[in-house]
């Protein structure tokens, strides 16, 4: 374990050119415990080799030592004079010596803590908005998943044919996108532990994971897309009742005319009526769907929905 913890960290930027090479040791690793000026000797011959002439506008701010088991290591921090035109901070290179071995040759910015500070003030109310908007989403999801769960156990108002397909479509889109970002996720591995170990925990939490989201997102499908087709299975019912014989006699001719319609519903003594699925709804707080039948073309046709008035279908 204490050699896997060695390693080399290689930086290439965008046009393939080594920037960077970060070489970390073990902590126990025996080696040199030298003084700060030779190992600033070494930190200063590294800048000459590295940078050339460029070097004497380097100006040294702060030499730190760490004590490791068996060794010294020294961090040089060095800032660049010339004008780069940064409106704040100042470039800079840190140089790390484990011993007598330089491990790193940094370059980077250095930002004010004044405006880290400013910045993440100004950063609080669109996080704290993101934050509002992420529960919000959650909740919406996970409730309509419950609310799907409840409706599906009960055998009603859930799409099962949209549920099937849409959690086939997110858990496929799933694994695709741990397969494409396993390179990323294996080049963040840690030296540390087997690869094949941490390979399994990220395929396995991404799989999990993505069966969770699949599901809970296929249930909230489910039960919006039941209010869609909801006016179609209606329809269907209205059907199988005229032909099964669930709805017969007549209503009062002022809701729909003879001459418009020659199949009605039963108007009901408490104001009431059947709708299409043959459930009686009583008085004039039942929401329905509204039947249109022909009297040339014997099919029923769906208009719409609406409340019962005075016990009668309104006709469309």
């Amino acid at each position: 374990v204490a050699e896997r913890a060695e390693e080399f960290q290689v930086f290439i930027d965008g046009s393939g050119r080594v920037f960077r090479v970060n070489h970390d040791l073990p902590e126990a690793r025996p080696g040199k415990s030298l003084a700060q000026e030779e190992t600033r000797k070494i930190a200063t011959d590294t800048l000459q080799v590295r940078l050339g002439p460029h070097a004497s506008s380097l100006q040294e701010i702060s030499a730190e030592a760490g004590k490791r088991p068996a060794r010294t290591d020294w961090t040089f921090v060095f800032k660049d004079t010339q004008n780069y035109g940064l409106p704040e901070g100042e470039p800079r290179i840190a140089i790390e010596i484990a011993g007598d071995e330089v491990g790193d040759f940094a370059r980077f910015i250095y930002v004010p803590e004044e405006w880290l500070r400013n910045e993440r003030r100004q950063q609080n109310i669109p996080g704290i908005l993101r934050t509002v908007c992420t529960v919000l989403l959650v909740g919406i999801v996970v409730g309509a998943s419950i609310l799907g769960i409840v409706r599906w156990s009960r055998r009603r108002n859930f799409s099962t044919h949209t549920f099937y397909r849409l959690y086939g479509l997110l858990f496929l889109i799933s694994v695709v996108n741990v397969l494409n970002s396993w390179p990323i996720q294996a080049s963040e591995a840690s030296t540390a532990q087997p690869l094949a170990l941490q390979a399994g925990i990220v395929l396995s939490v991404s799989v999990v994971f993505g069966i969770f989201t699949a599901a809970a997102l296929a249930l909230a499908a489910g039960v919006v897309a039941d209010g869609h087709c909801g006016r179609r299975v209606s329809w269907i019912r209205a059907r199988w009742n005229q032909r099964s014989g669930k709805i017969r006699g007549t209503v009062d001719e002022s809701a729909l005319g003879e001459s418009e319609c020659s199949f009605h519903f039963p108007s009901h003594t408490d104001g009431g009526a059947f709708s299409s699925d043959g459930i009686h709804y009583p008085g004039d707080r039942s929401a329905h769907c509204f039947l249109r039948f022909g009297a040339k073309n014997p099919r029923f046709c769906f208009v719409g929905c609406g409340r019962t008035c005075n016990g009668g279908f309104h006709s469309h």
